[in-house]
């Protein structure tokens, strides 16, 4: 009987010792993922592998819930900045993205295309693509049909106007359209690119809390929503960047990761008239739009 007793002891203390090798090799894999290959000047080494040990378990149970099986297929992000170009905010992230070798994708507005063209022409010539975000930053639940195809073509022509390129991307107004919208968009030859990680820029002013929303892996493709005229993004940038470096990522834009997923974008018809575009309703101002209660990205 104590014979007995002491093989089932064992065999118990063996599986234990096995389950708890197992479970420190994966959350020390799973720690040194989460941990961000940059040290703010606010933290001590010991805070900062501290944030790496809390965040572990959580990226293990996301590895868990959301595994990608094709690990043959590259990480890809996308990164997008939406409503500028604005007079100071978009050459601080230029600055950013040019001292990481990141390209990234801007839609843009319209009427900010024309009052800062320098800064809508630098986002060409530094490699980023220039992408199409209305006239006048105007949600279509504001418009009619007619009207939302003026604010897209409006926004076509500034950009072409000025920098002689022809977006392909097309991003609306708040995130959101109706069938009849999407409609709208197709005909004028436009792909709708929305995003599949928000970190709140807008709101959120806390460059480490945004560095924590980062892509925590549940697919191999993303694309990130973001905005030219928030601070908080300007101040996260670098870590966000290393973050996404950290996980495997790579950084296109958003042609690009249509051509990497197969599906790539179709260039824009030549148009044979453009009607000048309304100029009723408010300016939308400087700094991005807080989004409201019936928004796509509201928080």
């Amino acid at each position: 009987m104590k014979r007995k007793r002491r093989w089932l002891m064992s065999i118990v203390s063996l599986l234990v010792l096995v389950s708890a090798l197992v479970l420190a090799v994966s959350f020390r894999y799973f720690y040194k993922r989460e941990l961000l290959p940059w040290l703010p000047p606010n933290q001590s080494l010991w805070s900062w592998r501290a944030d790496g040990l809390e965040r572990a378990p959580q990226a293990l149970f996301d590895f868990l819930q959301y595994k990608d099986s094709d690990r043959s297929r590259k990480k890809l992000i996308a990164m997008t900045f939406d409503d500028g170009p604005y007079p100071l905010y978009t050459p601080l992230l230029l600055d950013i993205l040019k001292h990481y070798k990141v390209k990234a994708t801007f839609f843009v507005v319209g009427i900010h295309v024309r009052e800062f063209p320098a800064l809508a022409r630098k986002i060409v010539a530094e490699g980023h693509e220039i992408a199409n975000h209305t006239n006048r930053h105007r949600r279509e639940r504001d418009l009619s049909q007619e009207e939302l195809r003026g604010e897209i073509l409006g926004c076509e022509q500034a950009i072409f106007d000025v920098t002689g390129e022809r977006p392909r991307c097309f991003r609306p107004a708040g995130g959101f359209l109706t069938e009849e919208g999407i409609l709208t968009v197709q005909n004028l030859g436009y792909s709708s690119c929305n995003a599949t990680v928000n970190p709140g820029d807008w709101w959120q002013r806390d460059p480490d809390m945004l560095i924590r929303s980062s892509y925590r892996g549940r697919s191999r493709e993303g694309v990130t929503l973001m905005h030219s005229g928030a601070l908080g993004i300007v101040r996260a940038l670098p870590g966000y960047i290393n973050a996404l470096k950290a996980k495997g990522f790579d950084f296109v834009t958003m042609s690009e990761l249509g051509r990497q997923v197969g599906r790539p974008l179709p260039d824009l018809p030549q148009r044979t008239h453009i009607p000048t575009p309304s100029t009723e309703g408010p300016s939308p101002g400087l700094g991005s739009p807080i989004p409201e209660a019936d928004d796509e990205y509201a928080p």
